[in-house]
């Protein structure tokens, strides 16, 4: 049996690794390459195995840097089947057709640049309808399921907590008379975040191979009161301002985790009521599939919907799904909230609302995820003082913040606690998902903690797993 690393190596994005056994190849996630134009090209590379040749995908979750490539694998001649949680598929059932949209638009974008230099057009990776297509192959499980999906591999789904429907799997493999198992942690949640369930700790799993994330595998998050207070004093300024506050979120996970929380603050008192503009169709259509899947809610949250059905809506709360709708945000001259996608500013509509308040004193810009090298984002947090938006610069006046806390991913004590709640230690350690920074400290930890074997494998790397 052998394991290759074909994303999310050395780096945050484009998660996918290619397991081959028996006669069986199989992947564990599929996703695209985010984070500036070098990193997206790598989209157009093609993949490093024939489509046609691998019989399952094992999906963590539905975002878009673990998911995002499964249309083009599927158009490219992938007939296997996806697998994945309930949640996630249903998520995917919209992020995907989503993703097809914005692929489609951003290869007009690419064309219209090349017809200007006598280039031939860029065909999108894959449109809306290849991902609708590529839906009928999804099939779905409940958490903790023993799954057999052939005589030499079984799987399990384990809830991780970072967004609904998220898990980490565990992969039993049988070559002749020896089992292997290989852990793959997906991306790990932390605890106390609003609406889903804490991660569930691995306490009865003793893998002999396990890759982990590292996203912030150097950094500790705030504490859960020390974020929403965070988010309160942000709110409070900006209304005293009379500005603008300005949230790039993900559409899936973060902007319904800071609707919880506005939402607490104004039952509370803590927050007077000021108007919060979702400006994020897929956003919207996520808040459905969050009220499908109670299974994945905290007992918190359950014991909320008993008297409050829909914890994620309050007075001042404006849902935007039109283009026409989203225009006219900025012509609100009020005090406001804008949350709007993408969570890196890489497209979508967040980058309309920079461009009429980024040059604002009186506006605020608050990150409240991971911001990838090369991204829009990553140079407004840097410190930038122009950044270009359409092709135009802009002088960067507004207040600019960024709140860790709010992260759907654990920090290096939760990432080291997910390891050393495993039934045993494993032959090797991975560590995977992060760059080289965060990475090497979560690897400082796991050795000098908990005594791991630990590798960093490089894009491309291939290495060889045999039982113990």
């Amino acid at each position: 049996m052998d394991l290759t690393f074909l994303g999310a190596a050395r780096t945050v994005t484009g998660s996918c690794h290619l397991l081959r056994f028996n006669d069986k190849q199989v992947l564990i996630d599929c996703g695209l390459f985010q984070g500036g134009q070098e990193m997206e090209e790598m989209n157009y590379l093609g993949f490093h195995f024939a489509p046609r040749d691998i019989d399952y995908v094992l999906l963590s979750h539905a975002h878009i840097d673990h998911a995002g490539l499964l249309p083009r694998l599927y158009k490219l001649g992938f007939n296997g089947k996806i697998i994945c949680t309930h949640a996630t598929k249903d998520l995917c059932s919209i992020m995907l057709p989503d993703s097809g949209y914005l692929q489609e638009e951003a290869s007009l974008q690419v064309s219209r640049r090349r017809q200007q230099h006598g280039q031939p057009p860029r065909l999108p990776l894959y449109t809306r309808q290849d991902a609708e297509v590529c839906l009928k192959v999804f099939r779905s499980y409940d958490y903790d399921k023993v799954i057999d999906l052939d005589r030499d591999l079984r799987i399990r789904f384990r809830d991780a907590g970072h967004i609904l429907g998220s898990a980490y799997i565990e992969v039993h493999v049988q070559e002749g008379k020896d089992e292997t198992i290989v852990l793959f942690s997906g991306d790990q949640g932390q605890t106390e975040q609003p609406i889903i369930k804490d991660p569930t700790m691995p306490t009865d799993c003793a893998p002999d191979y396990m890759l982990i994330e590292s996203t912030y595998g150097a950094q500790s998050h705030e504490a859960p009161g020390d974020r929403e207070q965070q988010l309160i004093n942000a709110v409070k300024e900006t209304q005293q301002k009379g500005g603008k506050l300005i949230i790039p979120a993900f559409s899936v996970g973060r902007t319904q985790n800071i609707l919880y929380y506005l939402n607490e603050a104004i039952v509370k008192g803590d927050l007077d009521h000021i108007k919060v503009y979702v400006d994020s169709p897929l956003a919207i259509g996520a808040l459905e599939i969050y009220a499908k899947h109670k299974e994945c809610f905290d007992p918190e949250t359950l014991e909320m919907i008993k008297n409050d059905p829909l914890p994620l809506d309050f007075p001042g709360l404006v849902l935007t799904k039109s283009s026409d709708d989203s225009k006219k945000i900025n012509e609100d001259q009020g005090p406001a909230i804008i949350i709007a996608a993408s969570g890196m500013c890489e497209g979508g509509r967040i980058r309309h609302h920079l461009k009429h308040n980024i040059w604002k004193k009186e506006a605020t810009i608050l990150f409240v995820s991971f911001q990838a090298e090369g991204t829009l984002g990553r140079s407004i947090l840097d410190g930038n003082k122009d950044v270009r938006i359409f092709g135009d610069q802009y002088h960067v006046s507004a207040k600019v913040m960024q709140i860790t806390g709010f992260s759907a991913h654990a920090d290096k004590e939760g990432l080291v606690a997910y390891a050393k709640n495993l039934k045993a230690k494993p032959k090797t350690t991975f560590i995977v998902h992060g760059d080289l920074d965060n990475a090497g400290a979560l690897s400082e930890e796991l050795v000098h903690q908990l005594d791991h074997n630990v590798r960093i494998p490089e894009m491309g790397e291939r290495v060889m797993l045999t039982k113990r």
